[in-house]
């Protein structure tokens, strides 16, 4: 398997959709993951499984399928990049790891964007 940057991963196409999903949900099944990822629109779900595990975007804990500490992180960086409200990212992004200060969120909001 080809080795890819997160942003690479993350910047599939309906990474961002079945992401969104296993955060609303909080977790899902592993017996419905593959089906989830194909209705968020990713063709190759056993790859894109593969990459996410890989980079520490989600874990099976359980026969279920979590966003990992990293995998929020990342969630709320790509909401941030994707338009959603910055105070709203930087308060959530503070509360995964306190000691950033709010520059150095912004600073990762920008580097995610240009990966």
């Amino acid at each position: 398997m080809q080795n890819l940057l997160p942003s690479e991963i993350l910047g599939q196409t309906g990474v961002f959709e079945f992401l969104k999903e296993i955060e609303k949900l909080q977790a899902i099944e592993t017996d419905s993951v593959f089906e989830l990822m194909e209705r968020s629109g990713i063709e190759h779900p056993d790859n894109i499984y593969e990459q996410l595990n890989q980079i520490s975007i989600i874990f099976e804990s359980d026969r279920k399928l979590y966003l990992s500490s990293k995998g929020h992180e990342m969630w709320w960086l790509l909401q941030a990049v994707n338009g959603s409200d910055l105070n709203e990212t930087i308060h959530r992004l503070r509360q995964l790891n306190p000691e950033l200060f709010p520059y150095e969120i912004v600073f990762q909001i920008s580097i995610e964007a240009i990966l």
